[in-house]
């Protein structure tokens, strides 16, 4: 509307507006009289063009930003840190992602001395990058990169590397269903002191299930099974979002973790309960 009121008035380019403070009832300005100058229409129509092209080029992203933290004082002392962040863009049939996550555990405890210290209990960092090509509705090609550092995990990092296709099963408007396979090849580290990195090949199924149950309130289930010949890693990730103004969101989530090869005295699954905030655009 601003740009077509400065291509019919364009050549005005400033306004000189007076008007009398008597006429406001203004008390304290019945002394004075201001005179308010306009920029010009031309300026204005040019910064609406401007803010118009903005948000059509904001329009293929979304993304979002979790945190959340836990502490504890008193008899015992203990915090949890967690942060998440993603962002995506959609353009035709081009699908784009990133995905980061931290997680950060520290209790006291009482040595034999009774000296009390901080000691770092859970310490996880997980980031991604995935591309997808759609070739029809319900059909695409995906390639992706993951990687994992768990200090405390079963193994303490994997890195894979995949291809593969997906369907989608289910696409409407409160149900959508996703299932992928692909291959490609893995590094992992263990957690013994002097490991050394492996590499080999490995076979990706992934599945992710959304369900809107109101307009405030979703539910989000993604399972992912990499299996190699040293290693058979599965996760499963379940979350409960509910709206709680705008685009913040109060976040519950359960994710575990198997692996079924790792040293000696290391329980194979982990499981991870959090709760946290998050802002979504």
């Amino acid at each position: 509307m601003w740009c077509a009121q400065a291509a019919f008035d364009a050549e005005v380019s400033q306004i000189n507006w007076k008007f009398s403070a008597q006429s406001l009832n203004y008390p304290a300005l019945i002394a004075a009289e201001q005179k308010i100058v306009f920029p010009s229409y031309r300026m204005l129509g040019g910064l609406a063009l401007l803010i118009s092209s903005s948000v059509t080029l904001a329009g293929p992203w979304s993304g979002k930003l979790g945190l959340g933290l836990i502490a504890t004082s008193g008899n015992s002392q203990a915090s949890t840190f967690n942060l998440e962040a993603a962002l995506n863009h959609q353009r035709g049939i081009w699908q784009n992602g990133a995905t980061a996550s931290a997680l950060r555990a520290r209790s006291t405890e009482t040595d034999a001395a009774g000296v009390v210290r901080n000691v770092t209990t859970a310490e996880r960092y997980v980031a991604g990058l995935r591309t997808a090509l759609d070739f029809s509705d319900y059909d695409y090609v995906f390639a992706r990169v993951d990687f994992e550092k768990d200090l405390f995990g079963g193994v303490r990092e994997r890195m894979t590397e995949t291809i593969g296709y997906g369907r989608r099963l289910l696409n409407t408007s409160a149900h959508k269903l996703d299932i992928e396979l692909g291959g490609g090849v893995r590094q992992l580290l263990a957690q013994q002191t002097g490991a050394r990195r492996e590499s080999g090949a490995v076979g990706r199924a992934g599945l992710k299930y959304a369900w809107k149950i109101t307009d405030s309130s979703h539910f989000g289930q993604r399972l992912t099974v990499e299996a190699g010949d040293k290693n058979t890693y599965t996760e499963s990730a379940s979350e409960l979002k509910m709206a709680v103004i705008g685009g913040v969101f109060a976040n519950l989530a359960f994710t575990s973790k198997h692996n079924s090869d790792v040293p000696v005295g290391t329980k194979r699954t982990d499981t991870i309960s959090s709760v946290s905030l998050s802002y979504e655009f």
